[in-house]
């Protein structure tokens, strides 16, 4: 069981800090959005902070959930990053709708591996 979390916890990393980095050297296309979707990402790039700062935010917790022992503060820093994603896909009808509760799942398996580690901090 060790191994399987090690490995999936290691590849959401490698997703979070591509997507990260993905949003500063686009690299992967995006496919066609719905228009709801369209509307909210052109409101959210007019706000020049906000996109520059999800991809920083992306990218660095993703390095820190492929580093084992600073793990917990990646999967705390990208939480609140994935829900507003979860959010946002809701509210525009997104098909990504699937994999950002995957996402969001595998996140919070880890903040619930780590609990006992994590009411320390908390």
């Amino acid at each position: 069981m060790k191994i399987i979390y090690t490995l999936i916890t290691t590849l959401f990393g490698l997703f979070m800090a591509m997507m990260g980095l993905n949003k500063f050297l686009p690299f992967i296309e995006q496919g066609e959005m719905p228009p709801k979707s369209m509307e909210a990402i052109e409101l959210l790039t007019t706000a020049c902070w906000v996109m520059p700062l999800a991809g920083v935010v992306e990218l660095l917790a993703g390095v820190l959930l492929m580093i084992p022992r600073l793990k917990n503060i990646g999967a705390i820093m990208i939480f609140p990053v994935l829900v507003g994603i979860l959010l946002f896909n809701l509210k525009s009808e997104s098909s990504f709708t699937p994999m950002t509760i995957g996402l969001l799942l595998i996140n919070l398996w880890m903040l619930w591996e780590n609990r006992e580690r994590l009411k320390e901090l908390f």
